[in-house]
């Protein structure tokens, strides 16, 4: 197979729910999903049945210590000197008179090593920059943007990578944090190295999230939690934490040891973390909340736990622990292994008065409860169990598999909403949509929601999908995912969405090494107006940073070549580069913008992408190295920051003047005409005359004349040349 050049990743169209999907052209409408529209009673279904995991609904306290929780909400209410320091010695107090919570210094494992000197130079993709490059796999990512005080702008990556070897003597991975050079996240350097102790392996893959605490001067701490598995996989799954002070720079790393950890029986998977420091910008919380596995007898029973840092700014922080999980656990149904699809989130909700200020936690992938999500809440101020609050189900999906809900806030005084997404497996038929939320978190009961449709298409799926909220805003969130078109790689996608509905489009990356990542693509910020978006992606072996690649519209087409289709299999032979134009709809029919990309051979899909157009209808122009230039039909209509779906396969009708010519009957197949290799619209004496006298030198390799396309050029591609010149094919266009 041919090296890949650098691919252009696509992206879909924000479109909600409240309206039914519309199609501007009916041959393209057969191949898309049919997505009626939502009912009147509105956007989804608040389910409030007892048939999911439910909280044990219980305060740790007690009243005992209310005393000593009011001083606590005071200390940090008040941002008094040495409040943090403070906090933690009151919630020593509050666990010796309750013992519901522990609270125990870090337990330092790993070694710190320094940073490695690694040259910072542009990447091959569509406005990247490679962060990390080597020969270690990428198993996951974290960002964050410092979005206050000095530094304001900063992006940080966190990347954990290492080899594949298995057992006890297997090779300890490594997690490498970068820093940006400056706020338009252009170049890095790397900042830290932490080995994470011996033949331990980042597990699950794509299981890294972090939190910046931002502090008034140029020290900053960031929070990076992450999973591994011991024994070179064989082992024990566990929970890290590391701790990164960026000036002066300070290491510390510690594994997250809750009561009951010591059992071999007890697995602990998919740390997620947040903070509330855009509320407390002095006295910030930290709170980490993962997924428990645990193995009693013939049982397995999975929960969820959380735990906080109450005085984040140090390297050496303590950790205090909820003994109980945060609903009352359910052995699995089938009593499976350990799931790591099962996901809690959470997100920290300002009431605006600091009295009712909430964290949520959200559970989805719960074995038993896979279509639906979980939400729970609890005093954000105190360490409290959390309760129940609702159980959602999504309209129109309701018995469809949803999996890895992530959830962000604009947290600050006022700031009471929320954004959320999820992937939603349609119709349980493997083709993965991305939706988002956008919930009223204002009140302490079930709240509001809006469910809309961020990435859908029948022509591939879209996975892992995360989110990121700027802090003190009205709700602009960055969110990334991971489309896989069915061709051995993935198209790395990410959207900003501004006050929710106002939005816009970006590409972050491509990845152009024809393989897929471990890691999924994480969302990210840049302080920078007009183009505040960003998102790190990756290839098997290398990070990139997308700063803020926004497009201006797209083109995703399924064509295929008469010479490279294969009835054998279905689908092209070989990936084949073919350039797409935007023609104007009316008379001259000028070309005013062109995209140049490759078609997967395994399902004729290429994504196209323009810079220079404006909405409106235009023709799409096909052109490829030895087929005969072909138009569609009518003028499509092409919308600034939005993907539009083609497909020149199914038709005959989808070429203008019906000009394209049946390859496979099961399915039914429509291609370019071949063995117009002189490019000059009719296929003629003229191209065999090329074809045959290659074919008499033994010309072999990738040369246009090679109509069969096949890296040989004879007989074969002179049958396919002549029959089309005896047929008279000729580009046919308005």
């Amino acid at each position: 197979m041919k090296p890949m050049t650098e691919r252009v990743c696509k992206f879909l169209l924000l479109v909600t729910l409240h309206f039914t999907l519309t199609r501007l052209n009916a041959d393209a409408q057969n191949k898309l999903k049919e997505m009626p529209p939502l009912s009147d009673a509105g956007p989804v279904t608040i389910m409030n049945e007892k048939s999911y995991p439910q909280s044990d609904q219980q305060v740790v306290s007690g009243s005992a210590g209310q005393d000593i929780l009011n001083e606590m909400k005071k200390s940090r209410e008040n941002a008094i000197m040495n409040s943090p320091d403070r906090i933690t010695e009151l919630q020593r107090k509050l666990e010796g008179k309750g013992g519901a919570s522990v609270t125990l210094p870090g337990a330092s494992f790993g070694n710190i090593e320094p940073p490695h000197l690694r040259k910072i130079s542009g990447g091959d993709q569509f406005n990247s920059e490679i962060v990390y490059s080597g020969t270690s796999v990428i198993k996951g990512l974290a960002t964050q943007t410092q979005q206050s005080f000095l530094g304001a702008g900063t992006i940080f990556i966190a990347a954990g990578f290492g080899s594949l070897d298995t057992g006890v003597s297997s090779e300890a991975d490594t997690l490498a944090i970068f820093r940006s050079l400056d706020n338009t996240g252009n170049s890095f350097s790397e900042i830290a190295r932490i080995s994470i102790g011996p033949a331990n392996k980042f597990y699950p893959h794509d299981a890294i999230d972090m939190e910046i605490i931002e502090s008034t001067d140029l020290t900053s701490y960031l929070y990076i939690v992450y999973s591994y598995a011991e024994n070179g996989y064989n082992g024990v799954t566990k929970c890290g934490c590391a701790v990164i002070r960026t000036n002066p720079l300070s290491v510390g790393n510690f594994s997250l040891t809750f009561p009951g950890s010591s059992y071999p029986g007890n697995h602990y998977f998919r740390p997620r973390i947040t903070s509330d420091i855009g509320t407390y910008p002095v006295s910030p919380y930290v709170t980490i909340a993962l997924m428990q596995d645990s193995v009693a007898g013939n049982s397995q029973f999975y929960m969820s736990k959380y735990c906080r840092v109450l005085n984040p700014k140090t390297v050496n922080p303590a950790f205090t622990y909820m003994s109980q999980s945060i609903y009352v656990p359910m052995g699995s149904i089938d009593n499976s292994p350990v799931t790591y699809d099962a996901q809690i989130d959470l997100a920290h909700v300002n009431s605006g008065t600091g009295v009712s200020n909430k964290m949520f936690f959200v559970l989805s992938g719960y074995p038993g409860s896979e279509n639906s999500f979980t939400v729970y809440k609890c005093d954000a101020t105190l360490m409290s169990m959390p309760y129940f609050s609702y159980n959602v189900n999504v309209l129109l999906f309701v018995a469809d598999q949803k999996e890895l809900f992530r959830v962000a806030a604009n947290d600050g005084a006022g700031r009471t909403t929320l954004t959320g997404t999820f992937a939603n497996n349609y119709q349980n038929s493997g083709d993965w949509d991305i939706f988002y939320t956008v919930i009223d978190a204002a009140g302490d009961g079930i709240d509001t929601y809006s469910m809309y449709l961020l990435d859908q298409s029948a022509f591939y799926s879209s996975r892992n999908p995360d989110i990121l909220g700027r802090r003190n805003t009205s709700g602009s969130v960055s969110v990334a995912f991971k489309s896989d078109d069915g061709c051995n790689f993935s198209h790395y996608s990410a959207i900003h969405i501004r006050e929710y509905t106002s939005w816009y489009l970006t590409i972050p990356g491509i990845d152009n090494e024809y393989t897929n990542s471990l890691a999924s693509p994480k969302p990210g910020f840049r302080n920078i107006p007009g183009d505040s978006a960003s998102s790190t992606s990756s290839g098997p072996n290398i990070v990139y940073s997308n700063p803020g690649n926004e497009i201006i519209a797209g083109v995703q087409l399924k064509v295929s070549m008469q010479g490279n289709y294969d009835d054998a299999v279905n689908h092209n032979r070989w990936d084949e580069t073919v350039k797409v134009y935007l023609a104007q709809s009316f008379p001259p029919y000028n070309l005013i913008d062109s995209a140049e990309e490759y078609v997967c051979s395994l399902n004729e899909i290429g994504h196209f992408f323009f810079s220079n157009t404006v909405t409106g209808a235009y023709y799409i122009v096909l052109k490829h190295r030895n087929s005969l230039e072909t138009w569609s039909k009518t003028p499509w209509a092409v919308y600034e920051q939005s993907i539009q779906h083609i497909d020149f396969t199914q038709y005959a009708t989808a070429s203008y003047g019906d000009n394209a010519v049946l390859v496979d009957t099961s399915p039914q197949t429509y291609a370019m005409y071949g063995g117009d290799v002189n490019q000059d619209g009719t296929i003629d004496g003229t191209d065999l005359q090329l074809i045959d006298n290659d074919a008499y030198n033994f010309v072999t390799g990738f040369v246009s004349t090679d109509a069969w396309i096949d890296y040989i050029v004879d007989g074969t591609d002179y049958a396919l040349a002549d029959n089309n010149a005896y047929s008279f094919i000729s580009k046919i266009a308005p």
